[in-house]
């Protein structure tokens, strides 16, 4: 079941499935150091609503960050106010990222070859 994650009346996210999900414009990226940071009180209430994990998906990139909501408290995550309330700031390299915007190659399927013991029958016999 969805349920909606507020900081005061507005809804910053939503947690499912034990996964707390965001959008993430660029612009809520820090540049210094280079991190994504959230309210502590997004946090905690994420954590409320039984989120283990973090996951934002970039505007400007499609890209998917993940990582465990622990980590916001870990010691890799900083303690910001910067005029904001209390957030938490997790740097970029400690997200898992799939990256939409570096393609995969395609498969060269020429360079399957079928001899028979692999099972493969290749054509459209």
């Amino acid at each position: 079941m969805r349920k909606a994650v507020r900081e005061g009346r507005k809804v910053v996210g939503h947690v499912e499935e034990g996964t707390l999900y965001q959008v993430l414009k660029p612009e809520h990226i820090l540049r210094n150091p280079p991190a994504v940071a959230k309210s502590e009180a997004v946090l905690r209430a994420a954590e409320a609503l039984g989120a283990v994990r973090y996951q934002a998906t970039r505007t400007d990139t499609g890209d998917v960050l993940t990582a465990s909501l622990a980590a916001f408290w870990g010691p890799y995550s900083i303690e910001l106010d910067r005029g904001y309330g209390l957030q938490r700031a997790l740097p970029l390299g400690a997200f898992f990222v799939v990256s939409v915007s570096q393609p995969t190659l395609p498969l060269d399927w020429s360079s399957v070859i079928d001899d028979g013991r692999n099972g493969f029958k290749g054509g459209t016999e």
